[in-house]
């Protein structure tokens, strides 16, 4: 049964090679009439135990096969225009800055754009230019560099610093009230601010006569009290490095009798003693 049916096939392969050649040897009418006479003739020996009707549909399947292969070469798709191209290529085509197309069909790489120079920096207002505006210099005053240097080595001296004048009036009372009515120990350090008569550098952008003498150290010190205290007559007592007062408040708190527990609160454990005269009390 097997050895029949390869039979069959090798006489059906046979005749659609005949078929195929008859075809390209003349026109689609002789073709047709062709077949038929050479299958009529043939009929014997391909169709087998087939009936006609089934020998005929097979026939007619195996020519179709062969059309539809004589086809295919001449029906290139088209090209579609790329202007009415749809969906996610023409987005890709659109949104690309890297290529442009040549033709249609070819893509080749599209010049970069040159880069820009950049801009100077925002320092000039964002204008693109240097700025050239050149910035004021800091003044240094060298004779108030000079004036805090004393004033941290005055503060080494003592707890308790008077600063004074020798001729001022109020400075001799305060001078006479801790140094006289009360023994302090360690005792307090006076400083004399008009005896400080040491010339100091007068700063670069004084804008005062050039022939004016130059500033005492004791006068810049006195400057540096200002500030540091927001006091400007004398006398100015400290202790530890903070204002206790002039000669009105000092006088003020020996009345009410706090002057002393003032003293020893402020000054700490560096105080070591504090008593007052006349009443001959220690605290």
């Amino acid at each position: 049964m097997a050895g029949v049916r390869r039979s069959h096939a090798l006489g059906l392969a046979v005749a659609i090679i005949l078929l195929y050649l008859l075809f390209f040897s003349g026109d689609s009418t002789d073709f047709r009439k062709t077949t038929e006479e050479s299958l009529s003739a043939r009929r014997g020996v391909l169709r087998g135990s087939l009936s006609d009707a089934d020998l005929t549909a097979q026939t007619n399947q195996e020519l179709q096969s062969i059309l539809d292969k004589q086809k295919d070469p001449f029906d290139a798709t088209p090209v579609q225009d790329p202007a009415q191209k749809s969906g996610p290529d023409v987005a890709s085509d659109a949104s690309s800055d890297e290529e442009s197309s040549v033709a249609g069909r070819i893509s080749v790489p599209r010049p970069k754009e040159k880069p820009k120079y950049p801009m100077e920096s925002a320092a000039a207002g964002g204008s693109g230019k240097k700025d050239t505006t050149s910035k004021p210099e800091t003044t240094v005053d060298e004779g108030e560099e000079m004036a805090r240097q004393e004033f941290h080595d005055i503060l080494k001296k003592s707890p308790i610093i008077i600063f004074s004048k020798s001729y001022c009036p109020y400075s001799k009372r305060a001078k006479a009230l801790l140094l006289e009515t009360y023994t302090i120990s360690p005792a307090p350090y006076v400083v004399e601010l008009d005896q400080m008569t040491k010339p100091v550098p007068k700063p670069h952008n004084d804008d005062n006569d050039e022939a004016a003498p130059a500033p005492t150290l004791g006068r810049k010190l006195q400057d540096l009290l200002i500030t540091l205290t927001g006091r400007r007559t004398v006398p100015n007592i400290m202790i530890n490095a903070q204002s206790l007062g002039g000669s009105d408040d000092l006088a003020h708190m020996d009345a009410e009798g706090t002057l002393e527990e003032q003293i020893k609160k402020m000054g700490g454990k560096r105080i070591v003693s504090i008593e007052k005269k006349s009443h001959n009390n220690k605290v």
